[in-house]
Parts: structure tokens; sequence; C-alpha cells
């Protein structure tokens, strides 16, 4: 979805998608190189986190997704932070997971590290019981919507340069 949108808007690039269904952000951080390496694309979109939050604390998403964004910024590649999207098992019982901490921590360091910020909270949380199978996974008109939410500082920035080879897009299922 997110590679029509940019096409139709004249951009001619490719997504990859390296996401694994399950992942928590250690596994991202564990793999981020490797695929950069093999990769070498221009921008990495990153959303992590969604799974980390049963287990583990907003500060440890925070740590991983930060050496994410660094290991691009040193290849000189060009990150795009994610926020983690809304979860109605969450909201609705007001226990679980700390997804708005982790979502302030995640907009916080989009801003310490200057890169651009998808904010798939906010773009969501409105409509989310329209927007999802399940409560927690985003249906057809979901993506439809993280896309549209990915596409409008890519195009931004894509727009500022001359070539583009493709782009990556990192995410957790």
């Amino acid at each position: 979805m997110l590679q029509n949108l940019l096409r139709t808007a004249g951009k001619d690039v490719l997504v990859r998608n390296y996401g694994v269904r399950g992942a928590i952000s250690a596994d991202g951080a564990g793999r981020i190189e490797d695929i950069l390496d093999s990769s070498n694309p221009t921008f990495v979109l990153i959303m992590e986190g969604t799974n980390d939050l049963l287990y583990l604390s907003a500060e440890t998403v925070r740590k991983n997704l930060a050496y994410m964004v660094d290991a691009a910024i040193a290849r000189g590649e060009i990150p795009v932070l994610g926020t983690i999207p809304p979860d109605i098992h969450n909201s609705t019982k007001n226990i679980g997971k700390p997804i708005a901490k982790a979502n302030a921590l995640i907009r916080q360091l989009a801003n310490e590290r200057n890169v651009a910020l998808a904010d798939h909270y906010d773009a969501l949380i409105s409509n989310w019981h329209e927007l999802t199978w399940d409560g927690l996974h985003p249906n057809g008109k979901g993506y439809e919507v993280m896309a549209r939410t990915w596409f409008k500082p890519l195009n931004e920035r894509i727009s500022a340069m001359t070539s583009l080879p493709w782009l990556l897009l990192l995410l957790d299922s």
C-alpha cells in the first residue's frame, strides 16, 4: 500500500518488509545491522515495541529503537520512526501494555535524533474499532491509514532528494 501511494505520487521506489511476526524490539536491534549491510536502503522505517510491552518496559523499547535509529544514521541512511498502534484490550481494561508511555518515549527519541515520525497511534485511535479486526491488529482499512501515515514524512523527504534506490520497511507483526 505504501509503495502504491509513493508511486502514485511519482516516486519510483521499492518497499521491502523485513518485519517478523511476533518479534520484539531486541530482535529488530539484533538483526538491523545485517539487514542494513545486505540491503543498503535509503530510508529505514522502524516500528517495533508492540510485542515488547507484554513483558518488557517502555524504556527497553526506546533503548532498542535508539540502537536501530543510530545504526541507520551511522550508515548514512534515513530512519523514520513509527509509534505503536492502539490496543483496544489495553485501553478498555486500563491495564496491561504501557502504550502511552512507550509512544511518548518514541516521540521524544524522534525529536532527540531529529528523525521523522509517523504517528500511527494518533492516526488510528479515533476510529480504531473500525480499523482493527481483533482490537490489536489492523484490518485492511487500518493498514491503509498506516500507509498514509508513513507516506507523509517519506514523501516530504523523498521530494527533497534527486535519486532514490529503494526503501526498507522494518515492522513488527
